[in-house]
C-alpha cells in the first residue's frame, strides 16, 4: 500500500511539473493520458528497481474488486428474488470455516467482505484465530462442505493473494 501511495505522488507531480514548467495547451483527455502514462511509468520504474512482487499485484487486485462486485450482485439478486416471490428459499446455517489467513488484517478483511455480502454474516473469531464463525442464509440441499469451499476458494483465496 505504501508503494502505491508513492506512485500516485509521483504521477501527480509529474502532472504538475508538466503542466506547471511545459508551455502545453492541452484538453481534458491529453491530462488523463499524462497522469496515467507519469503513474505506469512510476510502477514500472519502482517495481523493475526496488520490488517486482509489487507490480503482479495490480491486476490481482482489479480481478479481485471485480469477484467483489459480481458477488454482490449475485447476492443482491438472490435476496430480492426470495423477498419479492412467494415462498422463501432460505436454508440458513452457521459454519465453522477453518481460516488459512494469520494475521489479524487479513482475519478482519475476510469477516468484513463476508458481512459485506449480503445473505452472509462473520460471527465470530475463535479465541486461537483459526477459525471464523459465519452464518449464511442460502445453504443448497444442506450442503455445508460446498459452501466452505465457495468461500475458501473465492474470498479467501483471492484476499490472501493480495496480501501475501
Amino acid at each position: 500500500m505504501k508503494w502505491l501511495l508513492i506512485n500516485i505522488v509521483i504521477a501527480l507531480a509529474g502532472y504538475y511539473f508538466a503542466g506547471n514548467f511545459v508551455a502545453l495547451n492541452y484538453e481534458k483527455p491529453a491530462i488523463f493520458l499524462l497522469v496515467f502514462s507519469s503513474l505506469f511509468l512510476s510502477f514500472w520504474l519502482l517495481t523493475f528497481l526496488l520490488n517486482r512482487q509489487y507490480f503482479f499485484k495490480v491486476p490481482k487486485i482489479i480481478k479481485f474488486i471485480g469477484f467483489i462486485l459480481k458477488e454482490l450482485f449475485i447476492s443482491n439478486l438472490r435476496i430480492t428474488y426470495d423477498v419479492l416471490t412467494p415462498g422463501h428459499r432460505m436454508n440458513p446455517a452457521i459454519i465453522a470455516l477453518p481460516l488459512d489467513a494469520q494475521t489479524d488484517i487479513e482475519i478482519v478483511a475476510l469477516a468484513i467482505l463476508i458481512t459485506f455480502t449480503p445473505g452472509t454474516l462473520g460471527l465470530k473469531v475463535s479465541e486461537d484465530k483459526r477459525i471464523l464463525y459465519i452464518h449464511e442464509m442460502y445453504i443448497p440441499d444442506n450442503d455445508v462442505e460446498a459452501a466452505k469451499k465457495r468461500i475458501k476458494n473465492g474470498f479467501e483465496r483471492r484476499l490472501l493473494e493480495i496480501t501475501r
